[in-house]
This record gives C-alpha cells, structure tokens and sequence, in this order.
C-alpha cells in the first residue's frame, strides 16, 4: 500500500511538471492547476479508501460554523441506538469507560489477534440504547474462539430500559467468560490487534473474568452534554493467563513479552461510574471537554477474596484556538485504599501516557498524569495553493508535552494520602513532535525524555492517544 501512495504521488508530480512545461501562459497555468487538483484529490480518495481515513477533505465551513446543536429536528435524528448523542460521521473519539470495558457499537463481528488468545473470531449483538421509543427488554451478548488459548468466549446481558423525553433509565445483568483487559484506555482492540499481528507488539496484558455484572444507570443527552450515571455490582473469578502465541508477519525474530501474573481469586465489588460528555467537531479538530469519574468497593463485607477501594478521574479539554489550531489537555489521577491486586495497579509508560518511557515502567497505588498536545493545521504556514505546497493543508503538525507521577504508599494509609510527596522534580516527563492526517487519527511522532540524554522513540498511531 505504501508503495502504491507512493508510486501515485510520483505520477502526480511528474504529470504536474510536464503540463507546466507545455503552457506557461496565466490561463493556461489556471487551467493546469484546475487538472492538477483534480488529479491530487483524486489520488488521495485512492489513498482515503486504503487507510479509511479522511486525510483530504477538511469540513465544510458550515459544518465549521456550527459547532452547537441548535435546531430540534437535527436533535431527533440522532443515531438513535448510540448512547452519545453526536454523529458517528465525526469520527470523535469516545471517552473509554474508566471501569467497564468499552465495545465498538457498530460491530457485528468480532477479530482481534494478541498473544494471549491468537487469533479471536467472534459475533456478537451489541448492547443498543434505543432512544426513540420504550423497549422493555433487550437481549444482547457475544460468542467466539481463542485459536490461540483453545477457548471458547461468551458474554450474554438482559437490559430493560425505560424512556422519559431524552433521559434513558436502564436496569441489566450480564453473564460473562472470556479474556478481559484493564488496557482498553491504552489502545483500541483494532489498533492493538494490528500492532501485534503486524510487528509484535501487544499493549495489553489480560486475565480471564468469568462471573456476572447486574447495574442500574441512568443516561441524558441533551444541547448541553451527554451524562451517563451508573452503580454496578460485579461478581467474578479472576484467573491469570500465559502467552499462547509468537507469531507475526514482521520481525519474526522478535519474542513477545509475557503477560504478566495477577491476584487471582474471588472478587466482589460495587463500582460507581460518573460521565459526561461535550465534544463537537470543527474543522477537523475537536472542540468540548469530556470527564469521567470512578469508584469501586471491594470489600470482604461483600464476601470476597479482597478488600480495596480504588478511584479515578479523567478530564479532558479540546480547545480550538482558530480555524487552523487546536490545545488539548488531559488531566488524570487514580488512588486507592487497602491491598490492590496486582491487576489494579496503576501503571505509567509507553503508548498513550509517557511514550518516550518503557512500557508500564512505573507503577504504584498513586497515579498523576497530564498530556498536552498542540496541533496545528499545515495550511497556517503554507500560504500556497499550488501542488505541491498545497499539500500541506492536506496534514496536521502535532507538538506534545507528557508528565506523570506514580507514588506507593502503605495499604492502610488513607486513599487522599501520598499525594504530599509529590514534588515537581519528581515527575517523568517527554516532550515529541509528530505528524498526522487531517482528521486527527493516523499519526507518526518522535518523543525524547527530559530527565536525560535519550533516543527519541518513534511511533505510528492509528488513534489519538486521548
């Protein structure tokens, strides 16, 4: 693929030299370049539909213009089975869960490849919201094979949901046995899977889950944000898994990494999950913020193996400066109380957190991370409307800052405790530049730390990191 984007880029430059050539007069120069950009946007739906990215067009300026949900019967035509009340269309990323691992609404069938399960093919029916009318029940649930771990994977949930305007109440239980991860926030599975099969690396670790989950939540969606409001309790087994597989079409020398142990055992817990959700698309960056808040209680009053509360929160602000600009920023922080197993540790490094660092090379009961990036359409600096300088606007010119901190502290200590430690100079930091498609999602960076003198770590992203 790459040589064919390459190979058509080439038959555009050299087409676009040969035609300048053959007229030098200015109508014949505004007739080239009418021919040329035809043949650029040309090539780059080709190179569109190979990556399914939108790496030429921007949007529309009206579509810029309107950055607010204004009218009523845009509002009701909603998908009308998403939770988030924006248009797939707009390929926004959603903020994954900070407990309950996220799926992919559109998917029917499932495929992933790690070094755990191999290969996984799979169906599944997905969990809807049906906002337009009163659904009493809804089934949903998923089934598939591990070629690679020789599992058979379930998981099947009962919903009944109840609408009043556009607040959805639901009460669910689901029943589960498959291979779970605590990465999701990470990497996606499609982008994990790639890496893997690809180039042998895995950013997950996982443990297989098997027991049940029933909840009660309560979700709105409005001009104003989206909110999601949850209280769950979950019961499972928890059971460490070894890596199965060694296989990738590259770097077939390379060995994945194991995947690590966990505390096994009975686990049982009440979890509280807060979201809300203000995000709009403008001009191929993101404008709107985002926060997600969690709790969980796993005491043995419940009868379980463990005793633990563990907290989190994520914030994030998408900040356009103007129609070529963007500042984005997230905030997290997570802390506990008690003994926490080895599966809920809070880990810092590599993709998606500090990407200059080992991956998960810290790790504790006390977590702090901020990321910033700024990403800058290339239009602001080429001034040109010609090929190939036009191209330019065709990219994003990223620019990102990472630090974090990763404190321990004794299991008995209180969870607002650990914190006091914390100094400036204590923080794990990286600072990179990167390049990315228009629509923010493909993305090749270089980060360096700042601690000392290191290589810079160079990665491609399928996704934004935050």
């Amino acid at each position: 693929m790459k040589l064919k984007i390459l190979i058509l880029l080439l038959l555009v430059s050299v087409a676009y030299n040969q035609l300048i050539g053959q007229d030098s007069t200015s109508q014949g120069k505004e007739k080239i370049k009418t021919r040329v950009d035809k043949i650029v946007k040309d090539v780059f739906r080709q190179i569109e539909n190979e990556l399914g990215a939108d790496i030429y067009d921007n949007e529309s300026e009206s579509e810029a213009e309107e950055s607010e949900f204004t009218k009523e019967d845009e509002f009701d035509n909603y998908e009308k089975h998403n939770l988030y009340a924006f248009p797939r269309g707009k390929k926004i990323p959603r903020n994954n869960s900070a407990f309950f691992i996220a799926e992919n609404l559109e998917d029917k069938f499932l495929f992933r490849y790690n070094r755990v399960e191999g290969l996984f093919l799979g169906l599944q029916s997905p969990h809807q919201y049906f906002w337009d009318h009163n659904r009493k029940f809804t089934i949903f649930g998923s089934i598939g094979y591990g070629f690679g771990v020789h599992r058979w994977e379930y998981k099947i949930g009962l919903a009944h949901q109840l609408i009043y305007n556009q607040n959805l109440f639901e009460a669910g239980i689901e029943a589960h046995n498959s291979v779970d991860s605590r990465d999701q926030w990470l990497v996606g599975n499609l982008e994990n899977s790639l890496s893997a099969m690809l180039f042998k690396y895995d950013y997950k670790d996982y443990f297989l889950r098997k027991g049940f989950s029933t909840w009660l939540s309560y979700n709105t969606r409005s001009e104003f944000a989206d909110l999601q409001a949850k209280v769950a309790f979950n019961n499972d087994n928890f059971t460490s898994l070894q890596k199965e597989v060694n296989w990738s079409l590259f770097r077939s020398k390379r060995i994945f990494r194991e995947n690590p142990e966990i505390s096994e055992g009975h686990f049982k817990s009440i979890s509280l999950i807060f979201a809300i959700h203000k995000l709009d698309s403008k001009k191929m960056h993101l404008a709107g913020w985002s926060a997600t808040m969690s709790a969980e209680f796993a005491g043995k009053s419940l009868k379980g193996d463990y005793d633990f509360d563990r907290y989190l929160i994520d914030i994030r602000r998408y900040q356009p400066i103007s129609r070529y600009d963007n500042l984005n920023f997230r905030l997290r922080a997570a802390t506990s109380q008690g003994h926490l197993p080895l599966q809920y540790k809070f880990e810092l490094g590599g993709i998606s957190t500090l990407p200059a660092y080992s991956y998960k090379e810290l790790q504790g009961n006390r977590l702090l991370l901020a990321n910033i990036e700024y990403i800058v359409n290339g239009s602001m600096f080429s001034g040109e409307t010609t090929f190939p300088l036009s191209l330019l606007d065709k990219f994003n010119l990223i620019l990102f800052y990472d630090a974090g901190f990763i404190g321990n502290v004794y299991d008995n200590e209180s969870f607002t405790s650990g914190f006091q430690n914390f100094k400036f100079n204590s923080l794990k930091s990286d600072w990179g530049i990167g390049i990315g498609s228009a629509d923010g999602k493909y993305r090749l960076s270089f980060a360096w730390k700042t601690d000392k003198k290191s290589t810079a770590n160079v990665f491609l992203r399928i996704s934004r990191p935050f």
